[in-house]
């Protein structure tokens, strides 16, 4: 069965009702449950600086992030995630690392206690650094059944770049990469479920300026795009089966805001993401 779901910016009620996938993804969720035929995830948005203000504050930025997001766990929500793509000083630097650290588990503590079920790291692709997991463990062993690991997957101009064998399983650096971590967390004694909360392709790789699947340098149209974009997921959809850990992914995105407009989940897309066994 396919693990692709749907992720929206903003609403299509059209499209929300194709989701089919294991879970669909909502950024600021609406009053109503907008995948009423499969389980819901969300997103709060939170402006980057005031989101890495509280990373830096630690377990008590953990707290205050868990009441940032309580208005929004309705009875439907099946988990939220936490801080979004975290960088910088929180992958690279020890200091950074810890109160990445330290927050998480603040807001798990909370999250625990009321119940709710969380999607934790949220890493940006290719993020975050390999050495980096063994800093990370500490919130990684306190996830309960329910819990998810979020990491994000990208690839320019083909998803398939930059993947190489290790001992006869395809990894990536960019998408599949999450089997780096898969091995890592594993050696270690731990296997978390992992929940893709982004994935496709994405311009931003290599050109600061956005640009998704409609601005792949080739096939011609847009139609003949659409369709190689398809047979990538398709393949990516192939990969995902192959790990029980991996629960689901939502390629970015349906509904989309400027300037997203070219990375668009539509129509046609979500249909062929309905109908796939």
């Amino acid at each position: 069965m396919t693990k692709l779901g749907i992720q929206m910016q903003g609403m299509d009620n059209e499209i929300a009702l194709l989701a089919a996938g294991p879970f669909g993804k909502k950024i600021n969720p609406p009053t109503e449950d907008p995948f009423p035929n499969t389980r819901t995830i969300i997103r709060v948005y939170m402006d980057d600086n005031a989101s890495n203000d509280l990373i830096r504050q630690g377990a008590a930025g953990g707290r205050a992030w868990a009441d940032f997001v309580a208005p929004y766990m309705r009875p439907w929500v099946h988990a939220v995630e936490t801080w979004n793509e975290p960088s910088g000083e929180f992958l690279f630097q020890v200091a950074g690392r810890k109160q990445l650290t330290e927050a998480t588990l603040g807001y798990l503590e909370i999250a625990h206690a009321r119940g709710w079920r969380s999607v934790v790291g949220n890493f940006s692709v290719g993020q975050p650094p390999l050495d980096a997991w063994h800093t990370f463990l500490p919130f990684i062993q306190v996830m309960q059944p329910g819990d998810l690991l979020g990491v994000h997957e990208y690839g320019w101009p083909t998803m398939l770049k930059d993947t190489e064998s290790r001992d006869g399983i395809l990894e990536g650096w960019l998408c599949l990469r999450y089997r780096k971590a898969i091995r890592i967390l594993s050696d270690l004694g731990y296997c978390p479920q992992i929940f893709i909360g982004e994935c496709g392709l994405d311009r931003l790789l290599v050109n600061p300026i956005p640009g998704g699947w409609q601005e792949m340098p080739h096939p011609g149209n847009l139609e003949e795009r659409r369709q190689e974009y398809w047979n990538q997921l398709c393949w990516y959809d192939d990969r995902l089966a192959e790990d029980e850990q991996v629960v689901g992914a939502v390629p970015f995105t349906a509904a989309p805001s400027s300037p997203w407009d070219t990375y668009i989940i539509d129509k046609q897309l979500a249909t062929w993401m309905h109908d796939r066994p």
